[in-house]
């Protein structure tokens, strides 16, 4: 955990954020989020289980006879109010780190993380999953136009 008293949004880990953000356009199972998210499967059971436990994702039942390891997870709305939160936590923490650079600095910055979101969701596009990316925008970051940040 990040610091004490701090909320759920603030204490996220990445990869729990990340894991959330993949969730955010619907249930995937294990093996899916797993790909998406580019860890282990057994990794994955063990982020489920943990965000389970925070109230933040629900496993499906079972179908009756079914696969009990295909079961889809997918976010609460506790659990969406949370990646929402930590999401303002990352993009306001962005703004706190841009106003350090100058205006050529901040455009940089911004067209490398834009070509990054691009390469990506083309990347998963190829590999048929969709993106979790577009679920994070790197717009409000400081603007395309490399001035101050939004504050």
């Amino acid at each position: 955990r990040r610091k004490d008293g701090a909320t759920p949004g603030e204490r996220m880990s990445t990869s729990q954020h990340v894991a959330l953000l993949a969730l955010a356009d619907g249930p995937l199972a294990i093996s899916d989020l797993a790909a998406v998210t580019g860890v282990a499967v057994s990794t994955a059971t063990r982020m489920v289980q943990a965000l389970e436990r925070e109230g933040w994702v629900e496993r499906a039942p079972a179908e009756p006879g079914g696969d009990r390891r295909r079961r889809p997870v997918a976010l609460t709305p506790a659990g969406r109010a949370v990646m929402d939160e930590a999401t303002a936590v990352v993009k306001a923490r962005v703004r706190r780190l841009l106003v350090h650079l100058d205006a050529g600095e901040r455009r940089a910055v911004i067209a490398g993380l834009q070509a990054f979101t691009k390469a990506i969701q083309a990347d998963d596009m190829a590999a048929g999953r969709g993106t979790a990316a577009s679920n994070s925008s790197t717009g409000g970051a400081g603007g395309a136009k490399g001035g101050a940040p939004p504050g």
